[in-house]
């Protein structure tokens, strides 16, 4: 055993202050060292926190970009494809500027701007001013000045290493695992006095390694003490320790705390490529001062098989016996930490677990596998999950080598869901061939199950060994997976990579036997193709993304397969007349089974339609006019030209526009329907009706109150005759003619035909149905409109009841009913409640709808009379302002809307004027 005496640690410490050029010259290139990872952990950190005090830094740089975006110096210290970066976030400055704090603290006279301007200008990529590179520095000193742990890492610097005692010192002062203990020490020697040591600010020339050694004896015997301890370690075809390793810090501890409990098995748990081994491999590394005996076994199937692999380390030669001498040797030493890679339990070999048990009863055992170890009680099981994004990200750099575009890094992160090989491999594709592809094209042929990412260039001849999905093939075996279980991979493939509720899924796909479905379910979960939460005593399944794309292009998803998982989807989201469709909003996120498939039949077009309309129920116009022209896509091709199903999607398209505003794309689609249906529905057929309700309403918006009259009339006609006296399509008919008649300005025909409504809706529809809400608005406005402030504040009140309950605190009907509101207690003189309630409806109808809607006008031109009785004459004006402008684009010259609004404009201006 190597012998370390206070005299070699007193010329450690004397050689330390001599290298100071050494350190320049050498030290940096040497990524590999633990002093090193330090630093960069702590300069990113410092980075995160500088990009939130100096929030206007990046606008700086975004300037300096647009004054630069043409020049194309090409330097090799950056590589030639990366874009405009920040100072900070370029490889090159981080190595300047942390090489400078390497030696700052001793001889070296570098002027630290000067050389950093010196380095980062031979390339025009890296942005920065002299002011910025200041705030910086005078940043990172104040970081650095209040973390003692950093500080005193940075003492005994990197000398040559070829003495091995010295290296010896160097590895116990730089083990991540004894900073803390070290500095402490140092702390609490210094506090009490026992030390001559005053910490001084790290760019003190005057601090002295060799002075800290050789006044505190107290120290040097500290170190003295692990550096004896650290030596009796012995490792056992343990791995070599990862470099770039990065992140779970947290895991660790856990671990360490984990196997200091009485039990000794610790079984890591989690997919393929997640990091399992990486992980037990870094707490190898990490922790073996905590061990006599560090020992590395990878599974074959047979427990004394696998460990044979040690006989020649421990000493131990064929014999007859040969297995029970390796066990007995093994037993016999004290203070074993024993790894077993890729555990498994091999088919007809159940009894492997109980062998397992009293396999090495007084070693402590750390296990990495895919499946879990069900109903043992003396393993301890740890579920390793993906990389935060945080890491990821740090990991990603580490083995590119440079920061790739920020936004395109998070795109390729998010799509492999920060599956921790696959990243690594990325990295690794990138930097080899970024010449010849983007990170863009690398995200893009994730989801692409037809591409090969060797092919996303035809000029580009790739290794086997770098075609990711070589990597997958060999992760994830499928062989070992029954029918059954692929089959459930197969159906999860293409759901959306979120945890699904385990009542849902069962409802999309129905299995046969609802039991053995479960058991499925539970058994990939248990081998980690799935992955399982539980939340309120409801169970929760995913497959993740990783996996996901390897199933698809091994079955490429086809509709025969899923045609009944799509016809379970049709049916859920349709929403009958009595139907709540609040209830049909969880189905959405389904339909993203129909973004997998190739085909275009009937059916697929359906699914589009009813996701449509939930989504306009939902609020969300964008995602309902998506999907709508998805469905008339495909019907436009399989049906003809005037089938009724073509007719129904031009009806739901124009709702949509009409939600959003756009009343002449609305009308366009709305006289299409009319068109196909009058032509082949017959005069009294209910759609028909449903078709002259809907084109009746897009002429109210327009103000033109005959015609949306005439239509509404001809939908009542026929709803009357052929769909019953208590239908909730004829209450709906009641509740729009009497908006048309309120906007007319007939106040005891709209309320005829709102009381109608509310009598059917009342009676047919549950007491939280949206439709309800709607016409307790409507009534509600009524009123208001015959001045009976108190009936229309009861109805206002009762539909925002429901509203705020069942739509969620954005959807636009919460808006309208809060406008409302808002208008009753203006007209009431409580300016104050009115404009309590006139905010609420602006800032939804400010997210949600867009900045020229029309009801969003409407809201503006309220706001603006409740300013203007608050005296506040000039915020009043601003609004109606922004409200004119709006109509001015949106409604004819002619409209009352618009009239008015520009009158009161007029008479705000004159007012003001004054």
């Amino acid at each position: 055993m190597l012998t370390i005496t206070p005299d070699d640690i007193f010329g450690f410490a004397k050689k330390a202050n001599d290298s100071f050029e050494y350190i320049e010259n050498k030290l940096f290139p040497d990524t590999r060292s633990t002093l090193l990872k330090s630093l960069e952990s702590f300069y990113n950190s410092v980075v995160d926190d500088f990009r939130n005090i100096y929030p206007d830094d990046d606008k700086l740089y975004q300037k300096l970009i647009k004054k630069d975006k043409e020049n194309k110096v090409k330097n090799d210290l950056v590589r030639k494809n990366t874009q405009k970066i920040a100072f900070y976030d370029a490889q090159v400055f981080m190595n300047v500027f942390l090489a400078y704090h390497l030696f700052v603290a001793g001889k070296s006279k570098v002027n630290l701007q000067n050389k950093i301007k010196q380095e980062i200008s031979k390339n025009k990529n890296i942005i920065f001013t002299k002011q910025s590179l200041t705030d910086f520095e005078t940043f990172f000193a104040q970081k650095l000045f209040v973390n003692a742990e950093l500080r005193l890492l940075l003492l005994p610097f990197q000398i040559d290493k070829q003495d091995k005692k010295i290296n010896d010192i160097l590895n116990i002062i730089n083990k991540p695992t004894e900073i803390r203990n070290y500095a402490s020490k140092i702390n609490e020697l210094s506090t009490s006095g026992s030390a001559n040591i005053v910490l001084n600010d790290i760019s003190n020339s005057n601090i002295s390694i060799n002075q800290i050694f050789a006044n505190s004896p107290e120290i040097t015997k500290f170190i003295l003490q692990i550096l004896e301890k650290q030596n009796k370690v012995k490792l056992y075809n343990v791995p070599m320790a990862i470099d770039k390793f990065t992140g779970r810090e947290e895991d660790l501890r856990d671990i360490h705390l984990l196997l200091q409990q009485n039990r000794n098995i610790l079984l890591f748990k989690g997919f393929g490529g997640i990091g399992k081994t990486t992980l037990a491999i870094e707490y190898c590394h990490r922790q073996k001062s905590e061990y006599d005996h560090i020992m590395w076994i990878v599974f074959d199937g047979d427990l004394k098989s696998s460990l044979s692999k040690l006989a020649n380390d421990l000493g131990i030669v064929q014999a007859e016996n040969f297995s029970d001498v390796l066990i007995s040797k093994i037993n016999s030493l004290q203070n074993v930490l024993l790894i077993i890679d890729n555990f498994f339990i091999p088919e007809k070999q159940n009894n492997i677990t109980e062998e397992l048990r009293t396999f090495l009863p007084n070693v402590k055992k750390i296990l990495t596998a895919r499946e879990e170890i069900k109903g043992k009680d003396w393993i301890i099981t740890k579920e390793i999950d993906k990389l935060s994004p945080t890491e990821a990200k740090k990991m990603f750099v580490k083995y590119c080598g440079f920061s790739p575009n920020e936004k395109e890094l998070d795109d390729l992160m998010k799509t492999v869901d920060y599956h921790t090989l696959t990243l690594e491999l990325s990295a690794k594709l990138y930097t080899g061939y970024s010449n010849e592809i983007t990170l863009t094209q690398l995200t893009k042929s994730f989801g692409d199950i037809n591409q090969e990412i060797a092919d996303i260039k035809t000029n580009t001849n790739y290794a086997d060994e770098l075609k990711i999905n070589n990597y997958l093939k060999k992760l994830f075996n499928l062989s070992k997976l029954t029918e059954p279980e692929i089959e459930v991979l197969r159906q999860f493939a293409v759901l959306q990579p979120d945890y699904m509720p385990y009542d849902e899924l069962k409802e999309i796909i129905i299995p046969e036997n609802k039991i053995k479905y479960t058991q499925l379910l539970n058994d990939l979960s248990a081998k980690s193709w799935l992955q399982t939460q539980t939340d309120n005593q409801k169970k929760y399944f995913r497959c993740p993304p990783v996996i996901q794309n390897f199933i698809k292009q091994e079955y490429k998803p086809v509709y025969e397969f899923y045609k009944n998982i799509i016809q379970n989807l049709i049916d859920l989201l349709y929403k009958k007349p009595t139907d709540n469709p609040v209830d049909k909003f969880k189905w959405l996120p389904y339909g993203f089974i129909l973004q997998n498939l190739e085909e275009e039949n009937e059916k697929i077009a359906a699914s589009y339609n009813n996701i449509s309309l939930i989504y306009r129920y939902k609020g969300d116009y964008e995602q309902a006019l998506e999907f709508a022209f998805k469905s008339l896509k495909i019907k436009e091709k399989v049906l003809d030209n005037e089938h009724p199903d073509l007719a129904t999607s031009y009806n739901n398209i124009s709702l949509i526009y009409q939600a959003k505003g756009d009343y002449e794309q609305a009308l366009e689609f709305a006289l299409k329907d009319i068109k196909i249906s009058e032509k082949v529905l017959g005069n009294e057929h209910p759609d028909l009706a449903t078709s002259y309700n809907n084109i009746s309403l897009i002429y109210k918006d327009k103000g033109d109150y005959e015609q949306a009259l005439e239509f509404a009339l001809k939908d009542i006609k026929i709803s009357e005759k052929v769909l019953g006296n208590e239908h909730p399509s004829l209450a709906t008919s009641y509740n729009n003619i009497s908006l048309i008649y309120q906007a007319k300005g007939d106040y005891e025909q709209a309320l005829e035909f709102a009381l109608k409504d509310i009598k059917i809706s009342e009676k047919v529809l549950g007491n939280e149905h949206p439709h309800l809400a709607t016409s307790y608005n409507n009534i509600s406005l009524i009123y208001q409109n015959k001045g009976d402030y108190e009936q229309a504040l009861e109805f206002a009140l009762k539909d925002i009841k429901i509203s705020e309950k069942v739509l969620g605190n954005e959807h636009p009907h919460l808006a309208t009913s809060y406008n409302n509101i808002s208008l009753i207690y203006q007209n009431k003189g409580d300016y104050e409640q009115a404009l309590e309630f006139a905010l609420k409806d602006i800032k939804i109808s400010e997210k949600v709808l867009g900045n020229e809607h029309p009801s969003l006008a409407t809201s503006y031109n309220n706001i603006a009379y409740i300013y203007e009785d608050l005296k506040d004459k000039k915020t009043a004006y601003e609004y109606i302002c922004k409200a004119v402008e709006i109509w001015e684009k949106k409604l004819p010259a002619n409209h009352p809307d618009l009239i008015s609004a520009k009158n009161f404009k007029k008479r705000l201006e004159n007012e003001i004027m004054r």
